[in-house]
């Protein structure tokens, strides 16, 4: 395993697999097989997602800052954000 890697909660990486440097393993995936460096990866067994560039890009302008806001203060504004992501069922 190289620098600056993180591993999700419960991912399992097995013996003798090369985790290169900067990669994200994602939360639960079983890395059976090595990683380039700079990938994001997940999955059972963990497969490829994009690069982590290709993923700073995409999250780049969603930063938020809610501390301080009341409750449905933040609902109101991660709704806004996040709505073409995960639209909201009609209730």
């Amino acid at each position: 395993m190289e620098d600056n890697v993180f591993i999700g909660l419960r991912a399992i990486i097995l013996p003798g697999v090369h985790i290169g440097e900067g990669s994200i393993v994602a939360a639960g995936a079983v890395v059976s097989s090595d990683i380039a460096p700079g990938s994001v990866v997940g999955g059972v067994p963990a497969k490829f997602i994009k690069s982590v560039t290709d993923y700073r890009q995409a999250l780049t302008g969603k930063e938020t800052l809610t501390k301080g806001l009341a409750p449905s203060e933040k609902r109101d504004h991660l709704t806004e954000i996040f709505a073409d992501r995960f639209p909201l069922k009609s209730r």
